[in-house]
C-alpha cells in the first residue's frame, strides 16, 4: 500500500488497494465456486442420487417408479412428533428451509414467483405458436430473459440479508446503507448478461437433449416453482423432468444427469452476479464504498505504519460483528 516508501500510505494508495483486492475477492470466489462444484457438490450428490433411488427403489428393480417416488415423498412430508429439545439449526440448513427469512423477504419470495408463472404463461404461450415440437436455444432466449432476471432476485433474496441501521456497528452504517445500494446496481447488471445462464437452464429444460424445449418439459419446470401448487402435482412434475427417455422409470443416471444440469443453472446464477461484480468495480462503481470506508477507519489523508494494525483490527472486528448480525457466524 505504501507505494511511496515514505512511512505512510496515501488515501489514493489505500484506494487503489481496495480496489484491487475486490477484483481479487472476486477472481477468488470464482475459482472456489468451479472447485466446490466439481469437487464436492458433483460427488456428494452422486452419492445422494445412489442413496435415494436404493431407498426409494421399494421392488429393488434399481429404477425408481413415480408411484415409488410418491410414497416415498409422503413419508417424508408427514407430520412428526418430536418432544426433543429444539437444537440451534445450522445457516445452511436455514437457508435450505427458508428459516432465515423474514416475513418481508418471504412475502418477496412469493412475489417473485408468482411473477415467475405469469412469465411462464407468456414463454408456454410462445411454445404453442412455435409448433414444431418447441422453442430453439434463440428463441427460448429472446422469451426468457426476464425469468432468468426473475432467478437472480430470487437468489439475492434468499441469500442473508445486511443488518439493519439499528444493529450495525456504527462505523459501518453508512457503508451498509451504501452497498444495499451497490447490490441492486449488481442485480441490474447481471438482469442484462444473462446468456450463459439462459443457455444453462435450456439444457436442463431439454431434458432429451433434443435442441427443443417442448411445452411439458416447460410446464414441468414451472410448476415445481409455482408456490401454490399442490406437492403431489410437483412430484409429478419433477419426475417427468427426471425421466429422460419418457418410460415412467428414473434410472441413476437419468436423475444425476438432470440434477447436474440443475447444479449448472444455480452454479451460473452465482457467476453471473460475479461478472456483473466485477465489471462494477473495474468501473469504479465501488469507489464510495471504500472512500467511506477509509474515512471512518483511517482518518486524514495518511496513515502511518504504527496506526494501521490498530485501524485495520477494529475494521475487522466490526466486519465480524456484521456477520454475526447475519447469522453467518
Amino acid at each position: 500500500m505504501d507505494t511511496s516508501q515514505d512511512g505512510e500510505c496515501a488515501k489514493d494508495d489505500a484506494l487503489n488497494f481496495l480496489r484491487a483486492t475486490q477484483l481479487c475477492a472476486v477472481e477468488l470466489a470464482r475459482i472456489m465456486l468451479g472447485v466446490f462444484k466439481t469437487a464436492l457438490v458433483l460427488p456428494l450428490l452422486k452419492k445422494a442420487v445412489g442413496a435415494v433411488i436404493a431407498r426409494v427403489d421399494a421392488d429393488g428393480s434399481g429404477e425408481v417408479s413415480l408411484v415409488e417416488l410418491q410414497t416415498y415423498c409422503e413419508g417424508l412430508l408427514a407430520p412428526k412428533d418430536d418432544d426433543a429439545p429444539a437444537a440451534e439449526v445450522p445457516l445452511w440448513q436455514r437457508m435450505a428451509t427458508g428459516g432465515h427469512l423474514d416475513k418481508q423477504s418471504k412475502q418477496k419470495i412469493l412475489g417473485i414467483l408468482d411473477e415467475t408463472q405469469i412469465l411462464g404463461m407468456i414463454v408456454r404461450q410462445a411454445i404453442q405458436m412455435a409448433g414444431c415440437g418447441g422453442l430453439d436455444l434463440e428463441s427460448f432466449s429472446d422469451m426468457s430473459s426476464h425469468m432468468m432476471a426473475n432467478q437472480l432476485d430470487l437468489l439475492i433474496t434468499i441469500t442473508p440479508s445486511l443488518p439493519d441501521q439499528n444493529s450495525a456497528p456504527e462505523a459501518l452504517k453508512r457503508v451498509l446503507e451504501l452497498c444495499r445500494g451497490f447490490s441492486q446496481k449488481v442485480r441490474d447488471k447481471a438482469a442484462d448478461s444473462t446468456e450463459c445462464l439462459i443457455q444453462k437452464y435450456f439444457d436442463f429444460l431439454d431434458r432429451d437433449s433434443g435442441g427443443l424445449v417442448d411445452q411439458q418439459e416447460f410446464d414441468c419446470a414451472i410448476e415445481l416453482m409455482d408456490p401454490k401448487l399442490d406437492p403431489a402435482v410437483k412430484i409429478s412434475s419433477l419426475f417427468k423432468l427426471l425421466d429422460v427417455d419418457g418410460d415412467g422409470q428414473i434410472t441413476f443416471s437419468e436423475a444425476y444427469s438432470r440434477l447436474a444440469c440443475l447444479v449448472d443453472v444455480v452454479a451460473e446464477l452465482f457467476m453471473t452476479l460475479l461478472d456483473a461484480l466485477e465489471d462494477l468495480v473495474t468501473e469504479n462503481e465501488t469507489l464510495d464504498i471504500c472512500e467511506e470506508l477509509i474515512q471512518e477507519y483511517f482518518a486524514g489523508e495518511a496513515i502511518t505504519f504504527d496506526d494501521f494494525p490498530g485501524a485495520f483490527q477494529k475494521l475487522a472486528a466490526d466486519f465480524l460483528e456484521v456477520l454475526r448480525l447475519m447469522g453467518v457466524s
